[in-house]
């Protein structure tokens, strides 16, 4: 990693490669195409938020890079094999609109997890749990400011 010639803020297009190498969905054989994590994403060029000054200028070996800006060769790689992904922009703001495709790839495609959890359930089950340890008794529920310690604020008998 060295600092970049030129720091990204903002806006950037990320041109996805065509080209890379992967295993077919058996494992089987090796095809070409697209990184799994851009599967559903219809164009080659896509915007994203960008915040770094620094850039990656060698690739740990068995990483290859599967999408790049005008300004960084490895805005996002992966080692396949491995299953390691990494990115130099943020999937996670609205301001990378096709993100939530990204990160919704990464977690049923590649880490293979089913994608059957709510929100709902969680509290529905945590609210048991508390009203079952309670019995009787009273809570006393305090919010602060953040979004993130935000515990319990409604009485319960």
């Amino acid at each position: 990693v060295e600092p970049g010639v030129k720091r990204e803020f903002g806006h950037a297009d990320l041109l996805i490669r065509e080209d890379v190498a992967h295993l077919s969905a058996d494992g089987s054989k090796k095809i070409k195409g697209r990184s799994p994590i851009f599967e559903g994403i219809s164009t080659e060029k896509v915007p994203v938020w960008m915040s770094h000054g620094d850039k990656v200028t060698q690739l740990p070996p068995g990483f290859t890079s599967i999408a790049y800006t005008s300004n960084t060769e490895f805005a996002a790689v992966e080692d396949q094999a491995r299953h390691i992904y990494g990115v130099q922009f943020h999937p996670e703001v609205t301001h990378t609109p096709s993100g939530a495709t990204m990160i919704k790839n990464f977690v049923l495609k590649v880490v293979g997890c089913k994608g059957e959890w709510n929100m709902h359930d969680f509290c529905q089950k945590q609210i048991d749990i508390i009203m079952n340890k309670l019995e009787d008794k009273y809570v006393v529920g305090a919010v602060s400011g953040g979004v993130d310690s935000s515990v319990a604020a409604a009485p319960w008998p």
